[in-house]
């Protein structure tokens, strides 16, 4: 746990109940008790979704409220669970609904007064579901473009022949020609243990790439080759879209051996 500088000590922490009234890419200190919702994942960041970055969901909770933390990088290792803890230039951030994030200049300290939390009046809600080798028994496969705004990225359609389009979403114009193009596959997941257990997800073009190699395929060739994919684990999160795909390792246990 790394120690506060001095001059981030004198900085007093807000609230959480004062947080939530905040906008978005406010530097916030927050003093409060974290549980972790999810295990660390990989997402791919930057403008061209080539950098692996680990992330970590967490509740933060102090004596009035509780709020969705995005813990990156090297930081996952330096918090433990149901500790005080001193969270100095937190940022705030939108995603889905408001919640904070370390940065680069966040640092962590064990607070010297303790935070008295009662967890059974906060709702733990799991953030992702981990999906062990489940069979892909449908896949369909999408080009589809998304707006050009780097804080939206949603869907857009346009009709052939259009020049413009405007998203839905942030309700921002722009040239069809700048939007950027990213495949998305739908597939169905049934669990390897229950048959009866189906799951409708959404899989992007940047995981994806973690699965197969989607340079030069057509929709189709890419969905024959989803079809044919086993022995993968699926990180799904709330919204029914695979966040982290992994080929599943199974550990090898030697037999134990008796001396006579």
């Amino acid at each position: 746990m790394k120690t506060l500088p001095s001059d981030s000590k004198k900085k007093e922490s807000i609230k959480i109940i004062d947080v939530k009234k905040m906008g978005q890419k406010t530097s916030v200190n927050i003093t409060g008790k974290i549980k972790w919702l999810e295990d660390a994942r990989q997402v791919m960041c930057g403008k061209d979704k080539s950098i692996p970055k680990m992330v970590r969901a967490a509740l933060l909770v102090d004596e009035t409220a509780s709020i969705t933390l995005s813990v990156w990088g090297t930081f996952i290792q330096d918090i433990t669970e149901d500790t005080t803890l001193n969270c100095v230039n937190l940022i705030t951030e939108f995603y889905n609904n408001l919640r904070v994030a370390t940065t680069s200049s966040t640092v962590f300290s064990i607070a010297n007064d303790e935070t008295n939390v009662d967890w059974n009046k906060h709702k733990i809600v799991p953030q992702s579901i981990k999906l062990c080798c489940p069979l892909i028994d449908t896949v369909k496969v999408d080009k589809i473009h998304q707006c050009i705004n780097i804080d939206c990225k949603k869907k857009v359609v346009f009709f052939p022949g259009e020049n413009t389009v405007s998203c839905n979403a942030c309700k921002r114009k722009m040239r069809v020609s700048r939007c950027p193009t990213n495949l998305v596959a739908e597939l169905t997941l049934t669990e390897n243990e229950d048959d009866t257990k189906q799951h409708q997800v959404t899989i992007f073009g940047p995981v994806l790439m973690n699965m197969v190699n989607i340079k030069g395929e057509t929709a189709d060739a890419l969905a024959d080759i989803l079809l044919m994919e086993e022995n993968w684990d699926f990180v799904v999160n709330k919204k029914k879209v695979v966040t982290c795909v992994s080929k599943h390792t199974i550990t090898f246990v030697p037999p134990t051996t008796i001396n006579e």
